[in-house]
């Protein structure tokens, strides 16, 4: 399937329409624009916001590279193929290499998952940056937009690139701390086509689409907007830092993420101030395929602020350390910003210390 690209800038269009102008701001780096624009285009007509989108934002890409299903990287095609059975992957943008490196150092120590192929979406010059990594594959990517945490589209379409019989799609601010065999095990029962993940933490009385959209925001006929069905909701199933599938599940994944565009990628742009838009698309495009399993908060463990106590039981002994959440021993630990100040203490903890069996 070829996706479209960009055929111009709108900059180098002379005297934009105000359609255009909009599709312009989206693009900006301002927020506070982008929400104005976005809030003037929730009034537009939908089949005139398609017809300029396919004017003014599609491309088709080089050869050998394609772009991802949120539209944000080229993403080179690998030469020779990545053909494994099992592959867990990541996506690193510049200035993250450090933290993606500490990740992919406890995934290889502890993870106990020595069969699967490790695969870094590696953006501009992260590329390089992690050449000298012989224990990973990297796929060369592109930066065609603004960065931000929407380039996990890379791991959404992930099967596109890597042709692996199993999925398993991590973060680069994680730390694994125990066994991943679990996981793979799930998927060896799971039925086809499943996509596995663990639910958003303090998400108890927000199941819905409907409901997380709102509380960030966005009124309730942006379903209408992203899908083309006023009265459509489905759960909001995952977090999206790890999700889990076999290749059915994550083509499908990509496809209907695809499928979603344009309309998903300005929403995204401009839909909301919630930096997890990209989440919320995954969470909707779970929905529609209806494929969803859930798997144990252990391989998910949040840590969202840097008081470490209040999210992390932490055991040490005279052989190592283990870290607990509510109760169970964590397996893979999520320092999601502002916790990220605490992810290079317990790293270092790690390192002096080891961990415990887990």
């Amino acid at each position: 399937m070829t996706t479209p690209f960009r055929s111009s800038s709108i900059s180098e269009q002379p005297n934009p329409t105000p359609l255009e102008q909009i599709l312009l701001s989206l693009q900006c780096a301002d927020e506070a624009e982008r929400i104005t624009a976005f809030n003037s285009l929730r009034k537009t007509p939908k089949p005139l916001i398609e017809a300029a989108y396919k004017k003014f934002r599609l491309r088709t890409p080089k050869p050998g590279w394609e772009m991802d299903c949120l539209e944000r990287l080229d993403v080179e095609y690998p030469d020779p193929p990545i053909e494994c059975d099992r592959c867990i992957c990541t996506v690193i943008s510049p200035g993250y290499e450090a933290m993606v490196e500490a990740m992919l150092d406890t995934l290889i120590a502890y993870g106990q998952s020595p069969e699967a192929r490790i695969v870094v979406f590696a953006i501009d010059g992260s590329f390089e940056a992690l050449a000298h990594r012989g224990d990973i594959t990297c796929i060369r990517c592109r930066s065609t937009e603004r960065l931000s945490a929407a380039v996990k589209g890379a791991v959404y379409s992930a099967a596109r690139f890597i042709r692996a019989n199993k999925i398993l799609a991590v973060e680069a601010d994680m730390l694994v701390v125990g066994s991943l065999q679990p996981i793979w095990a799930a998927l060896d029962v799971a039925y086809p086509g499943n996509i596995l993940g663990v639910r958003p933490p303090g998400f108890n009385q927000l199941f819905s689409f409907v409901d997380v959209i709102s509380s960030i925001g966005c009124p309730k006929s942006d379903v209408a907007f992203l899908t083309g069905h006023p009265t459509f909701n489905c759960r909001y199933w995952f977090n999206g830092g790890v999700i889990a599938g076999d290749r059915e599940a994550f083509l499908a994944l990509d496809s209907q993420m695809q499928r979603l565009a344009p309309f998903s990628i300005l929403w995204m742009e401009g839909g909301s101030t919630a930096a997890y838009t990209d989440e919320s698309l995954m969470n909707l495009s779970v929905g529609l395929l209806n494929n969803a399993a859930e798997i144990s908060s252990i391989f998910n463990h949040i840590i969202a602020s840097p008081v470490r106590a209040k999210w992390l039981a932490t055991e040490r002994a005279g052989n190592g350390l283990r870290y607990r959440q509510g109760g169970g021993a964590s397996k893979i630990l999520h320092f999601v910003s502002p916790g990220r100040s605490v992810m290079r203490e317990i790293n270092s903890e790690i390192e002096d210390h080891g961990l415990l069996e887990n």
